[in-house]
């Protein structure tokens, strides 16, 4: 088929290598085939013959082996190659620098090694797209030099993603940039080990939607230049060192839909500037060391799916407004704090909420009864506090609930029998509380350890539940030894 200018046989189950006659399709412009089974190494003819090409797409197959060294010589008009996920090893050749139509280049996820292809982004000024995430390549100058890639990088006025995530990147980010580039849209930079500040000039990148530098080495306060970036949905700065306060001018960033501070040691309080995120739906300020109140202007952010606040030494009693977020509807965690006064009602207009975590505060009073309206949750943790009364009976009839944990508590009273009839129940924690009366018997409570009821000195087992208890152990357990994980157990017979 001599003739034939496009082939495409993408998404299918097709095995083995693509076979060496491919080369003799000269007229070949579009290569599609991506998203099978095919292994073995690259067609080498395909790129030595097949000089028309402009389109070609290998990726998410089993290809092994090296990028023919000679790939770039031949394929002059090649505007689009795609490698990416598959078992490919070796540098990235620089004959790819003589495809100076290159507008595609994904050759991530596969297992190159070398220094970032400074010349090849020189030679390639159409690039729109560059994906080289998830290999182990590095800086210039052996690995401590970022400058001369970066710097090129700026000034390729068409480019709209940069993927360097997941490599062995070194270096801190150049001094300044003479050149900015207006296009470009995503940067991901994650899991390196880039050191140093961020730059405040990374503000002149003025369409980012995307800037992902977590996971590296990076030092010094966030700058405030940040809330420059008016186009910004999405800021991922967690697991470095960062310090200082959270910016207040973040609040600015009326576009952001996720930010995530999370693990770094940022201090001072939350800004209740952010209350003006209205599109925001992911917060993750945890593990850090952020102290005073939880604004209550949070209660602004309306569209929040995911809130987590955990790890820090935040104070004072949760807001009403912020525990009525009514839409949250996956996660809402402060646990880890020094919190306290009693749990809000409002609570219980979390009613799409899949999972809520107030451990290990110093939360105190009863527990509210109408969080029987948090009919989504699957996990409700509210153990290591002060929290006293009863255990409401309608915890046990919420229909989706998978984990309680009250533990270390000063509850009192009977384990409610709810518990028992509940059928989406799989894990339940009552320990070292006040517990009396007797162990409730169900489908629950008949496989349950020890271990979930403990320290709870007039709970009592009946005879039957202690020989299960005993059995539930992994070895032979004596009765005295029981006595000595602390509850004094009354065998009712």
């Amino acid at each position: 088929m001599t003739s034939l200018e496009e082939f495409s046989i993408r998404s299918n189950q097709i095995q083995n290598e693509v076979p060496q006659s491919f080369g003799l399709l000269k007229k070949l412009r579009y290569i599609d085939l991506s998203l099978n089974k095919l292994g073995g190494r690259l067609p080498h003819s395909l790129f030595h013959n097949c000089t028309s090409l402009e389109y070609i797409d290998l990726s998410e197959n089993k290809f092994l082996g090296y990028i023919p060294s000679n790939v770039g010589n031949h394929l002059k008009y090649l505007e689009t190659l795609f490698l990416y996920l598959n078992q490919l090893i070796g540098i990235i050749p620089t004959s790819l620098s003589n495809s100076s139509h290159l507008k595609e280049l994904d050759l991530g996820s596969n297992f190159l090694t070398g220094a970032l292809p400074s010349k090849i982004v020189q030679q390639t000024p159409l690039l729109e797209i560059l994906n080289l995430s998830g290999h182990s390549l590095e800086s210039n100058d052996g690995n401590i030099n970022l400058t001369p890639f970066l710097t090129t990088i700026a000034n390729l006025t068409h480019l709209r993603e940069l993927q360097l995530a997941e490599n062995m990147l070194r270096g801190e980010f150049p001094s300044r940039i003479s050149q900015f580039n207006n296009n470009l849209s995503l940067i991901h930079l994650e899991e390196n080990f880039l050191h140093g500040s961020i730059p405040s000039y990374i503000a002149n990148f003025s369409s980012l939607s995307l800037l992902n530098l977590s996971s590296n080495l990076l030092h010094g306060r966030i700058p405030s230049e940040i809330s420059h970036l008016a186009k910004l949905e999405r800021l991922f700065l967690s697991n470095n060192s960062l310090q200082g306060d959270i910016p207040f001018v973040l609040g600015d960033l009326r576009h952001l839909g996720l930010l995530d501070l999370s693990r770094n040691k940022l201090s001072g309080p939350i800004p209740s500037s952010l209350a003006n995120l209205t599109l925001l739906r992911e917060l993750y300020l945890h593990h850090n060391s952020l102290s005073d109140t939880i604004p209550s202007t949070l209660g602004g952010c309306i569209s929040l799916d995911i809130l987590d606040f955990s790890y820090n030494k935040l104070n004072g009693k949760i807001p009403a407004e912020v525990a009525g977020l009514r839409d949250i509807g996956i996660y809402f965690n402060l646990s880890n704090n020094l919190l306290s006064g009693e749990l809000p009602t409002a609570l219980s207009k979390m009613e799409m909420i899949n999972a809520i975590d107030l451990s290990s505060n110093n939360f105190k009073g009863e527990i509210p009864p109408n969080l029987l309206n948090c009919e989504a949750a699957e996990l409700i943790n509210l153990s290591h506090n002060a929290l006293q009364g009863s255990i409401p009976a309608s915890l046990g009839n919420l229909l989706n609930l998978k984990i309680l944990d009250l533990s270390h508590n000063s509850l009192s009273g009977e384990i409610p029998e709810s518990f028992s009839e509940s059928t989406s129940l799989v894990h339940i924690n009552l320990s070292f509380n006040n517990l009396s009366g007797l162990l409730p018997r169900g489908r629950l409570f008949n496989s349950l350890r020890f271990e979930s009821f403990q320290g709870n000195k007039h709970l009592c087992l009946r005879l039957t539940d202690f020989q299960s208890c005993i059995q539930n152990r992994k070895s032979k357990t004596t009765f005295s030894q029981i006595l000595d994980l602390g509850c004094h157990c009354w065998v009712y017979y």
